[in-house]
Parts: C-alpha cells; sequence; structure tokens
C-alpha cells in the first residue's frame, strides 16, 4: 500500500501533464483503466485460490510484467509538448 501511495499521485500528475485542458477527463480515465484492470485480477485471484500461495505469486508477477512493459515500453516513449 504504500508503494501505491507514492506512485498514484506520480502517475496521475504524468496523466494530466500533458493534457491540461482535459485534466479531469485523462485523470477519470486513468483512474477507469486502473480499477478496471485491479476488478480482472482481483476476479482472476478470486477464482484461482485453492489453499496455495501459487496465484498470488503469479498475480504479483503478471503485475509487475505489466508494469515494466507499459513503463520501459510505452511510458518512456511518450515526450511532453514543447513549450513554445
Amino acid at each position: 500500500m504504500v508503494g501505491h501511495g507514492i506512485n498514484q499521485p506520480c502517475a496521475h500528475s504524468g496523466v494530466m501533464g500533458p493534457f491540461p485542458h482535459a485534466a479531469g477527463a485523462a485523470s477519470a480515465l486513468s483512474s477507469a483503466v486502473m480499477v478496471t484492470g485491479s476488478f480482472l485480477v482481483g476476479l482472476w485471484l478470486g477464482q484461482a485460490m485453492d489453499g496455495s500461495p501459487l496465484p498470488m505469486a503469479l498475480g504479483i508477477w503478471f503485475c509487475g510484467i505489466a508494469v515494466a512493459i507499459f513503463g520501459w515500453g510505452f511510458a518512456a516513449r511518450i515526450r511532453p509538448p514543447e513549450i513554445v
């Protein structure tokens, strides 16, 4: 939860930065995507729990890989607009 508390405000400010004219919509869309992803992972974990720690470890692994792909793959390519 500490990691989420540190990362979430930074992620939201990064989402809204390139779109100052539509900051509310950008924040809402970011939150909707985050909550939908959390719901899907939670739904899968709820169905996969069998008393062993394997489903939780796979869930953490999957989310870590997803963060790495989005962070290094997509977010690294986005450049803020130049101020003229």
